[in-house]
């Protein structure tokens, strides 16, 4: 089942994680912000597999995962000179596995139409080249799927020069904010680019629902 939270929640994702049990990758619990979901803690390669499984029930049938990277607690780092997202943030295994479990669905659910994009390396991996690409994806009616741990943080830029780098301090700093903030308000300050209404199903699938009913 899919662990879904709203996105005008007050809680914090330190008071959601305190109050849960996230021993199973697949019970990660994800923000819904219109048709984008967003991490809240860490994942693995089947922590998205929920989500589609649930909004496939409801009949949604159009599916774009965002991989090939990591995440972290605070924020997104990214090169002081060039915008792209800092070392260590790329990561193909995950693409890879990702690619596995879209041929276990498309096995499993019909009429699905999925499709793993990898963004930790180019063209994608800046912030504003993931932000464009999850906006045309939304714009064509796929429900987007961030599927990396923490992605709730990804908009929260920090600018990392490499000859200085960023202290402990500083970082500790940044995640303790992220993680004590409510969910609403990183949701308005990093993502309200999202369109926030979510689309009705596609209408064949809508009126076979309605029937059945």
């Amino acid at each position: 089942m899919a662990n879904i939270i709203a996105s005008d929640s007050i809680q914090s994702p330190q008071a959601i994680y305190n109050a849960n049990n996230y021993a199973s990758e697949r019970n990660c619990p994800w923000v819904q912000i219109g048709n984008l979901f967003v991490s809240l803690t860490f994942t693995g390669n089947k922590s998205w597999k929920p989500v589609v499984e649930h909004e496939h029930e409801m009949g949604y049938r159009e599916f774009t995962i965002l991989s090939g990277r990591h995440g972290d607690q605070y924020g997104q780092l990214v090169q002081f000179s060039t915008g792209e997202f800092g070392p260590g943030v790329a990561e193909p295994t995950h693409y890879t596995q990702d690619l596995a479990e879209k041929d276990d669905l498309d096995e499993r659910l019909d009429d699905l139409h999925l499709q793993v994009i990898d963004v930790g390396r180019p063209p994608y991996n800046t912030l504003k080249a993931l932000k464009a690409l999850a906006l045309a994806e939304l714009s064509a009616r796929r429900t987007v799927i961030f599927a990396w741990c923490f992605s709730i943080f990804s908009m929260m830029e920090h600018p990392e020069n490499p000859y200085l780098p960023v202290p402990d301090k500083v970082l500790q700093s940044y995640m303790l904010r992220a993680f004590n903030t409510p969910v609403a308000a990183l949701v308005k300050e990093g993502f309200s680019w999202v369109p926030t209404k979510k689309w009705p199903t596609v209408p064949s699938v809508a009126g076979a629902f309605r029937s059945a009913g």
